[in-house]
């Protein structure tokens, strides 16, 4: 005669198949986030492809906004400006002959980040945030003397020639500048650390010669501070790089 599983057996069976899933979940969350973190690396890989498309077609320059110029503007369907310094966020925008906002937003986007749309002719409300999770150096816009330690006869005699482009030729590091990386990370369960600040968190980057990885920008070289940089923006590492797109960040 087969014997019958008691009632406090039972509970203690589903008390310890409870404990056994309460261990596990936390487990499958990080494998989640893990995978959720290569397709990151994966967009920054390709937003890559698209900015090296950018400049074989402009005898390679970087994207950077011209400040006067009307763009399409991502996720609002209308046109606007911007100035220089806010091409860290609206560079998809300058590269929207390759791409337009719609049809990248799969890798303009983190994984799990959320953006509205706005139809044309409706300019009310609060828009649709950033037009993408990932961040461009502003080493990138303006050229490398503009972060070039100060001594007296190398401040240059006029702001205009720093506001001059940059090329791929001027990136004397490739392997070591970083040109993109994941800021937003939605797809963390706790909250990303940064507030105005660098980014703790090891995320999504991409760097000038192709290959990307996951790394932390508050472990960059420290940032130097510049005159008229992005003044509105704070001072941050990868973005305010010594010497610029020639100098290093790890």
């Amino acid at each position: 005669m087969k014997r019958a599983f008691s009632l406090i057996e039972l509970l203690v069976t589903i008390g310890v198949i409870g404990i056994l899933i309460a261990l596990s979940v936390p487990a499958l969350r990080g494998i989640r986030a893990d995978s959720l973190k290569t397709v990151s690396l994966s967009n920054v890989r390709s937003i890559l492809v698209l900015f090296d498309m950018y400049a074989d077609r402009y005898k390679g320059q970087y994207p950077i906004v011209w400040e006067g110029t009307w763009y399409p503007m991502p996720c609002r369907s209308m046109i606007g400006q911007a100035n220089r310094w806010e091409t860290v966020y609206r560079w998809p925008a300058v590269i929207t002959e390759l791409m337009d906002w719609e049809h990248g937003r799969a890798i303009f986007l983190a994984p799990r980040a959320r953006r509205g749309t706005i139809e044309l002719g409706n300019v009310t409300g609060d828009g649709c945030g950033d037009p993408t999770s990932y961040d461009y150096s502003q080493s990138f816009l303006a050229r490398p003397e503009l972060w070039a330690p100060r001594t007296e006869g190398n401040f240059p005699t006029l702001q205009q020639q720093w506001l001059a482009p940059t090329y791929q030729s001027d990136v004397r590091h490739p392997s070591r500048k970083a040109i993109l990386w994941d800021w937003e990370m939605p797809y963390l369960s706790r909250p990303r650390k940064m507030i105005g600040i660098d980014l703790a968190e090891q995320t999504a980057m991409q760097f000038t010669d192709g290959h990307g990885e996951f790394r932390a920008p508050s472990a960059a070289t420290p940032p130097i501070r510049s005159d008229f940089a992005g003044a509105r923006r704070p001072i941050q590492r990868l973005h305010n790089t010594e010497n610029g797109v020639r100098g290093i960040d790890f």
